[in-house]
């Protein structure tokens, strides 16, 4: 049977930490500071904010790259920088007024090896590029809105659909107040294609995570009044004379002393990893679009990482579908997982349930990214062959203190395909009950 595989796109999770800090923020006053936050990188940003931001979306192509001037001379520890000008071919105009065949966009570029290398020199004159421009403050020409989303290549059939998209998107926009309910459907609409799959499918992630968010924001509320409460009837029940006085009392609001800069810190905070719009787009599905959505899932030959939003998705609808079609698709994987299948184990582990599944699933999913160590410089089999056998010496010994029946051995790939089949097993087994 031939190995299935998952492509290499990026998993809809946003950092573990802001779900939760966003709860803890409203309930303690000791919360925010972002200066002394972790920095993580910044999602990335779908199509939709991708129009909204843009003064110029064309399709079009890149022709020659000057540079302009050295912003930086550099120095021992750091690049020479410039500012950089390339020729953009324009064939079509999807947002945006005049008649345009060329432009000028304006970049960043860097020294290397003695010559200025650019983040769009991967792109070929021959492309068909997608690209979301803003004007240039303070000079003529255009700037790229996002450097790592706001040039796409595709190929004719993805650019048809993604300029109808954007063509349905502009007509929404048009309205002063646009309506969220054709907003939800357009994003639908979107997941509906492969091509513009994770467009959609980020967006109704996110608002999902943001929901999320805010249940467990109203738990711990509960459990905050809850628990002033028991403190309150102690209280009483210890007061002599001043028991009127002390059950009385209100609970003391541990939100009190939150000033105003911390409050537009954490709105900034959840608009950016959860959208302006938040949980709104996940409770406006209707029972349709979750079918159709669902639908999309269930007939996916061989999942990407595009379709992962949907097993979350689908899993909080209760599918009875959904345990027996990550069944089958993990059977997909077992000669050789990557990666990316991590998530659809914890996802089937915490359906099922099971205590010794989770614990396969929980060493399987910290495991799944694990490297090979690197034997380029190994010059002889004897090296080689010493630094397997201390590298399995030294797995044994972490999966012994993990708790693993018995130890895995081989290289990296070998090792998730042994968790995997222990992983299914256990699950087959669980399922037979």
């Amino acid at each position: 049977m031939p190995t299935a595989r998952l492509s290499a796109r990026p998993l809809l999770r946003p950092p573990a930490f802001i779900a939760a800090a966003v709860a803890a923020f409203l309930l303690v006053t000791s919360f925010v500071n972002t200066r002394t936050t972790r920095a993580c990188p910044p999602p990335p940003v779908p199509l939709r904010t991708l129009y909204v931001i843009s003064d110029l979306v064309v399709v079009g192509s890149f022709g020659e790259t000057t540079a302009v001037e050295i912003v930086n001379p550099g120095g021992e520890n750091s690049y020479e920088n410039y500012s950089m000008r390339t020729d953009l071919k324009v064939s079509s105009t999807v947002k945006g007024a005049g008649n345009h065949s060329l432009l000028h966009v304006y970049h960043y570029g860097w020294k290397e090896e003695g010559k200025i290398a650019h983040p769009l020199e991967r792109f070929s004159g021959s492309d068909k590029l997608l690209i979301f421009l803003r004007q240039r403050e303070g000079g003529d020409g255009y700037q790229i809105v996002d450097m790592g989303r706001g040039v796409k290549s595709l190929t004719d059939a993805a650019l048809k659909v993604y300029v109808q998209r954007l063509d349905e998107l502009g007509l929404i926009m048009q309205q002063r107040e646009p309506d969220l309910t054709r907003i939800v459907e357009w994003l639908v609409r979107c997941a509906e294609e492969p091509e513009t799959r994770w467009e959609g499918l980020y967006e109704l992630s996110r608002s999902h995570y943001a929901l999320l968010a805010e249940n467990r924001q109203e738990e711990e509320k509960k459990n905050k009044e809850t628990a002033a409460l028991l403190a309150a009837a102690e209280k009483n029940e210890q007061a002599d004379d001043d028991a009127d006085k002390e059950t009385t009392e209100e609970p003391a609001d541990s939100s009190a002393n939150i000033t105003p800069e911390q409050t537009v810190t954490l709105t900034n905070m959840v608009a950016r990893y959860y959208g302006a719009d938040g949980s709104q787009l996940i409770k406006l599905l209707t029972a349709e679009q979750k079918s159709r959505l669902a639908n999309i899932l269930f007939s996916t030959k061989t999942l990407t990482t595009d379709e992962m939003p949907l097993v979350r998705l689908v899993r909080q609808w209760g599918d009875p579908r959904l345990v027996p079609f990550i069944m089958s698709q993990l059977r997909g994987f077992t000669d050789a997982p990557p990666h990316e299948v991590a998530p659809l184990v914890a996802q089937l582990a915490q359906m099922l349930g099971d205590e010794k599944l989770s614990k396969l699933a929980e060493v399987y999913c910290r495991r799944a990214w694990e490297q090979d160590p690197d034997l380029s410089s190994a010059d002889d089999e004897d090296k080689a062959e010493e630094a397997e056998t201390a590298d399995d010496a030294e797995t044994a010994e972490t999966e012994a203190v993990e708790e693993e029946e018995q130890p895995v051995y081989g290289n990296s790939a070998q090792r998730r395909a042994v968790r995997l089949e222990r992983f299914m097993a256990r699950a087959e087994s669980v399922l037979a009950r």
